[in-house]
């Protein structure tokens, strides 16, 4: 039959999610907020990392193409961006005069 609900959650049950996603955030504040994640991204980069990947978009859907997208980490200098390979070190000049 068209138009008839099949299956999901009942009218009038709580949603689990909501209530888990309300701990989470309590808890979030508890710990300090954007502050505690300061902390982490400065003694845990690839855990910071890890969770910045699940907020981020997966894909960015451009009409030119080739369009470039930045994020800027201001906690990380441009050495620890090097050492991590998220930017190319700068090569020597090899020609001759």
């Amino acid at each position: 039959m068209k138009g008839r609900k099949t299956g999901g959650r009942v009218a009038g049950v709580p949603n689990k999610a909501e209530h888990i996603r309300t701990a989470l955030m309590k808890a979030f504040d508890a710990v300090g907020g954007d502050k505690y994640l300061e902390g982490l991204a400065r003694t845990q980069p690839a855990v910071f990392c890890h969770l910045l990947g699940k907020v981020l978009p997966h894909e960015l859907a451009t009409s030119g193409g080739g369009l470039k997208h930045e994020v800027l980490l201001r906690w990380m200098t441009p050495e620890m961006a090097r050492n991590r390979g998220f930017i190319e070190a700068p090569t020597e000049a090899t020609g001759s005069d």
